[in-house]
């Protein structure tokens, strides 16, 4: 899957805040439910990997709960990008 595979998956994206690695979009799939979108550069980064499974498992009301994870391909920069 492509990055823009992925966004075409949400019915209205806005970029939030871009820093370092990560780029966060408040997004809205197409059965109105709003979620964030974060995509991640140098995604093979251990302890990016390792935060995401420790979230995964985390049930907490503070926490926002990852509904999915995966890689996709950015054709702009012809690399891989975590998205959660």
């Amino acid at each position: 899957m492509t990055v823009q595979e992925l966004f075409s998956r949400f019915a209205y994206k806005k970029k939030l805040k871009v820093g370092g690695q990560k780029t966060v979009y408040k997004a809205t799939d197409f059965s109105g439910e709003v979620v964030a979108l974060k995509t991640i550069t140098n995604a093979l980064d251990k302890r990016v990997l390792q935060e995401i499974e420790i979230i995964q498992n985390l049930n907490l009301p503070n926490v926002p709960r990852i509904i999915e994870s995966g890689f996709v391909i950015d054709e702009s920069k012809d690399e891989e990008v975590l998205y959660c």
